[in-house]
């Protein structure tokens, strides 16, 4: 089971998921709700994912992140939910740079990554991409 290291102490921190490190016992990843709603994380500019699952609970989880520059994406396996599923559709994103590696991504997860105004650059590596939806 994977954590979220968090530093309270700099409003540009960066969230990395580790095997060692505990934010609480109540905080484990696949409710990225519970540990967004627990702490504003608001004002984050960077944000590194790796190693767990997401599922439908956390649907809306990065509604908030809208100040985030940079989200890398590794090794996240997405159950009954889009990559896209977790960000709001009426808010507006400040991702300039977006990373996927090792997951798989769909169509409608595209469109929606189209849409970003500030995005400069996209990583796709080692991504299986599918046309068709859940």
């Amino acid at each position: 089971m994977y954590f979220l290291k968090l530093s309270e102490n700099n409003q540009n921190f960066d969230f990395k998921t580790t095997n060692e490190d505990n934010l609480d016992s109540e905080c484990v990843l696949y409710s990225l709700k519970a540990l967004f709603r627990k702490y504003y994380i608001g004002n984050i500019k960077k944000l590194h994912m790796c190693d767990f699952s997401i599922d439908n609970s956390n649907v809306k989880a990065f509604s908030n992140l809208t100040n985030l520059k940079e989200l890398n994406v590794h090794s996240i396996k997405f159950q009954n939910i889009y990559f896209s599923d977790l960000f709001c559709t009426s808010q507006k994103y400040n991702i300039k740079r977006l990373e996927f590696d090792k997951i798989k991504i769909f169509k409608r997860d595209l469109i929606f990554i189209a849409n970003f105004e500030h995005i400069k650059e996209i990583k796709f590596l080692i991504c299986h991409i599918y046309q068709e939806t859940y």
